[in-house]
């Protein structure tokens, strides 16, 4: 029993106050059914005993009151408790599918909030969470764990407690109609259910922390199909991923088949037994010549118990066996809703950009790593371009994501001007940043919403999404269009080139008018001279904007203004005009090409 509230407090805790109660309204719902079930059970004995014996509506004084009071004679008794059994149990079935509908849909309702409070939960987190995360993981948490939370642990939950109020309920009457039977009857169930139960426990619980796996190697097969289609197709390695994913499939498939094969069991073990006793009993009354008569309202009783009560102890069974095999996913669940709280966002303002962007002694390493980034200095002036290049994996990008506030530096600070810039003022930063990485994301929408990403499409600010566009070029490509900027461009942006994609992301930053626009590698898709016409329209058209660059092409470092190169843990202002700046940089593009080869 411990164990069981132990179950129920965790519920309790993930959910609000709101559903609590709601689940309690549940549960007052399920007594209520109950009493319904009781009575039309206990409906049946004075039907059964009037029809098979005339003396029995004698015998009961209580019978004797109610028709005497409705002035029914004989064949009007039986009448009246005939139709008022058919009613009662009519009522019980229409209040029953009202019950089932609550709590379907409560289950439902649950099922939805789980998942986007899980999904909101991941989102609050910081960048490097999910770096040492695997998507593939979060996705299925978020799609599938949430979702089987709710209607493979806390809806057989729900039904186990419902169930056995209403068989408590109906154990009260049969207690009072024949303890000594009752009690028979109750032991040899129970024991047949604990034997089973206990010979199927561990079972279910191995069946559950499989399921969690083979669920996880099906979500992280398809993941990597998709998202590296094009190599798939390329190196005809779909036989290859179909067979892994049939495997896990498979496996899925036949642990479910078994765990449901095995929650079907005790039912008809139970069924052979209970009517197979029931019969005997009364070709035992037959053969002995007893008043079967006398026993005939006793055995529709229990009868009828047994008809109401077979299926509510299969459920709490089968329950019970869903809570086992889905126990895996309330910790799930739990670890992710008890995730580290997202900081409130306390909006300090920051002075805009009128000098320099400063690092000041910075120093970062990756969690157990040593230093990548070891008390570095250097000022980035306004204004203009200024492009950062350096040898693959020396920092550059990492660097624009301690700006960006995607990871934390161990020591050191960032100044705007005189200002440092802190977790508390750089929400209000990152509104005057247009960002593009390396990887430009984007949505199988529209290139309008590709371009207003987030913005809802009746808010887009279409004048403005022109303007962009005509900087990036991308008008040309729109006028070609049938949907103009209403064209989906396919999931990844597929229907559109690599350069096109590109354009789009900047497009996306240039949107939202920044001060600063930082370009990560953002450009490699273009040709030299395309990318030369849109940096020029850029700074053309936002004048006083700040461009960053990370780049590995000499085309872009000939449209900088400042050329800074990382090496050693130091930042040097290079010249192209010095052949021995030239040579550096040379070897540096040339290594990265290298690197970049298919």
């Amino acid at each position: 029993m411990n164990y069981n509230n132990i179950h129920i407090n965790r519920i309790f805790k993930i959910l609000d106050n709101k559903d609590q109660i709601y689940l309690i309204f549940i549960f007052v719902l399920a007594f209520l059914s109950g009493l319904l079930e009781i009575a039309g059970i206990a409906s049946i004995i004075p039907f059964i005993g009037i029809i098979s014996d005339p003396q029995y509506l004698e015998n009961k004084e209580y019978l004797t009151n109610i028709t005497n009071y409705l002035g029914y004679d004989y064949n009007d008794s039986r009448i009246f408790f005939g139709v008022l059994s058919i009613v009662l149990f009519i009522s019980i079935n229409l209040y029953n599918i009202f019950y089932n509908w609550k709590t379907v849909m409560f289950t439902a309702y649950l099922e939805s909030k789980m998942s986007a409070i899980v999904l909101k939960k991941y989102l609050d987190q910081s960048y490097s969470f999910f770096v040492n995360s695997n998507p593939s993981v979060l996705i299925k948490n978020v799609l599938d764990e949430s979702s089987q939370l709710c209607t493979g642990f806390i809806y057989p939950y729900i039904e186990i407690i419902a169930r056995i109020m209403i068989l408590t309920l109906i154990s009260i009457l049969l207690f009072n109609v024949n303890y000594k039977l009752f009690i028979g009857s109750t032991l040899l169930i129970s024991i047949i259910y604990l034997l089973i139960y206990r010979f199927l426990k561990n079972t279910m619980s191995d069946y559950g922390e499989k399921k969690i796996i083979l669920n996880s190697l099906r979500f992280k097969t398809v993941k990597e199909v998709f998202d590296n289609l094009k190599d798939v197709k390329f190196y005809s390695i779909e036989d290859y991923y179909t067979k892994m994913f049939s495997k896990s499939a498979s496996d899925f498939s036949l642990n479910a088949g078994r765990a449901a094969i095995y929650q079907t069991i005790p039912r008809y073990i139970i069924e052979i037994i209970l009517f197979g006793g029931v019969f005997l009993s009364i070709i035992y009354l037959i053969s002995s010549n007893s008043s079967l008569v006398s026993y005939l309202p006793t055995i529709s009783v229990f009868i009828l118990a047994a008809y109401r009560s077979i299926p509510m102890l299969q459920n709490i069974f089968v329950n019970l066996t869903n809570v086992k095999l889905n126990y895996p996913v309330l910790k799930i669940v739990e670890d992710a809703i008890n995730l580290n709280q997202k900081k409130p966002i306390i909006n300090e303002t920051i002075p805009s950009l009128q000098n320099s962007i400063r690092f000041e002694n910075i120093t970062f390493g990756y969690k157990n790593n040593n230093n990548i980034i070891d008390s570095l200095s250097f000022k980035i002036q306004k204004g203009g371009m200024t492009s950062i290049i350096g040898t693959t994996g020396i920092g550059k990008t990492t660097l624009i994501d301690i700006f960006l506030g995607f990871y934390n530096q161990k020591n050191g600070y960032i100044k705007i001007d005189d200002n440092i810039v802190t977790d508390e003022n750089r929400a209000n930063l990152l509104k005057s940043i247009g960002y593009v990485s390396q990887t430009t994301s984007l949505q199988q929408k529209s290139i309008a919403e590709n371009i207003a990403v987030g913005i809802d499409t009746k808010h887009i600010d279409y004048d403005r999404i022109k303007k962009v566009s005509k900087i990036l070029e991308l008008d040309e490509l729109i006028k070609h269009l049938d949907d103009s900027y209403e064209t989906d461009i396919g999931e990844k942006g597929v229907k559109i080139s690599g350069g096109q994609r590109q354009k789009i992301g900047i497009a996306r930053a240039l949107y939202l008018q920044p001060s600063i626009l930082i370009l990560d590698e953002s450009t490699n898709a273009l040709d030299t001279v395309s990318e030369s016409r849109i940096i020029k329209n850029i700074k053309k058209f936002n004048k006083d904007i700040t461009i960053i660059m990370i780049t590995h092409r000499l085309s872009a470092l000939k449209l900088s203004d400042t050329i800074l190169m990382l090496k050693n843990n130091k930042m040097f202002n290079l010249k192209l005009s010095d052949k021995k700046n030239l040579n550096e940089i040379d070897r540096i593009i040339n290594d990265y090409d290298e690197r970049n080869k298919c």
